[in-house]
């Protein structure tokens, strides 16, 4: 959920008609935001271990870095979620689009 949070703060940093010049960009969006999430969310690199693992064929650490950086710097590192946005986001997430 906190990922998916993160997209859509990201969806309103971005200028209305913007689109990403790579085929594969919101596939790196959604990488980077459960990244992103995994890491504020847990202490341990469990799950962080395992994205990388399930991406390498496609994407090297390094990459997965980068797309890391330009996420944070986007959102300006906005990175709390409070309980009221998750409830919220819980709540209404069949309204929601996310058309990335």
């Amino acid at each position: 959920v906190v990922a998916l949070i993160y997209l859509g703060r990201l969806k309103s940093c971005l200028p209305h008609q913007s689109k990403g010049v790579e085929f594969d960009t919101p596939y790196k969006m959604f990488i980077a935001a459960v990244v992103l999430a995994s890491k504020f969310i847990e202490d341990s690199n469990s799950i962080v271990q395992s994205v990388h693992k399930f991406v390498s064929p496609l994407y090297s650490p390094r990459e997965v870095n980068e797309m890391e950086r330009s996420f944070l710097a986007v959102v300006k590192y906005n990175l709390f979620v409070n309980l009221i946005e998750v409830d919220q986001f819980i709540k209404y997430k069949d309204y929601l689009e996310f058309a990335l």
